[in-house]
């Protein structure tokens, strides 16, 4: 009796990997599965933070080297990152920002001139390809540390030394 139930038991298993198994190519990815997971963009996001509810931003200026392994489009024949690539937030004033291939440095400005400020938070994302060979990870970018990180208020003051101070953040998503 014990032989039949376990010969029982070991067909139903039988039975439901057959099942679970479907066609006979189970285990084969396809070409353009694989082909998919190569990285092609990376969207650098820029953004400030502090935990002073109050802060008033007029002007932000960050100047980072990228990873090795991204370029960034410019318009022809300049240092001027395109516009098609760096991108604002809603209800913010748009970015400007420069890029020089040969150090991996972008250069990003934000100011507004109206009586309105800048939202701390998001203020860029920056749109860079990935060249055929790297892969990169967040961590890259989480661990920027700016050249240049200016964060300006109302009347010009320093918000970079204010108490407590703005800090810039950096991090990245990527695109397959």
């Amino acid at each position: 009796m014990k032989k039949i139930s376990s010969n029982v038991v070991a067909m139903f298993f039988s039975l439901v990997c057959l099942q679970a198994c479907g066609s006979g190519n189970a285990g084969v990815v396809p070409l353009e599965q694989v082909q998919s997971q190569v990285q092609k963009t990376a969207v650098v996001t820029f953004a400030t933070a502090t935990s002073d509810p109050t802060a008033k931003l007029r002007g932000v200026i960050v100047e980072a080297v990228l990873p090795e392994g991204l370029t960034v489009t410019t318009d022809p024949g300049t240092t001027t990152i395109s516009s098609g690539v760096l991108k604002g937030e809603a209800n913010q004033p748009a970015p400007t920002g420069i890029y020089t291939a040969a150090t991996r440095t972008v250069r990003i400005t934000v100011v507004t001139f109206a009586a309105t400020d800048i939202a701390i938070g998001t203020f860029a994302k920056l749109t860079c390809n990935v060249a055929s060979g790297y892969t990169l990870t967040a961590s890259q970018f989480t661990s920027i540390i700016p050249v240049d990180f200016q964060v300006t208020g109302p009347l010009g003051a320093d918000l970079t030394a204010a108490n407590p101070p703005v800090i810039s953040a950096i991090s990245a998503t990527f695109g397959y």
